[in-house]
């Protein structure tokens, strides 16, 4: 199952803000596409990414990267990844997001 670091929490940049409207795509480990799931009319949430992880649990058994469709950026961690790793990890999404 994809781990997905899009919750938002007080004092952190809204992640999803330049992305919630964009397909989410799920690809393997080498890059192929294995799912894209249109948005809903609100855009994305937190919440409904996880939802739509969960659906598709069975494709990302093995591994899997989740991406804004027509943004490169990763919202992945390891399920194990400390603070420090997904705070490393929101900083340089945000860095990229800016760009």
């Amino acid at each position: 199952m994809l781990n997905l670091v899009t919750d938002q929490r007080p004092g952190e940049s809204d992640l999803l803000s330049t992305v919630k409207d964009k397909a989410f795509e799920i690809r393997s480990l080498s890059g192929t596409v294995l799912v894209t799931v249109t948005p809903p009319g609100s855009g994305w949430t937190h919440e409904q990414l996880m939802a739509v992880s969960v659906v598709h649990e069975a494709l990302t058994r093995d591994g899997a990267d989740g991406y804004s469709k027509l943004d490169s950026v990763a919202f992945v961690a390891q399920e194990d990844d400390t603070d420090e790793v997904k705070a490393a990890l929101l900083g340089a999404i945000a860095a990229l997001a800016a760009e």
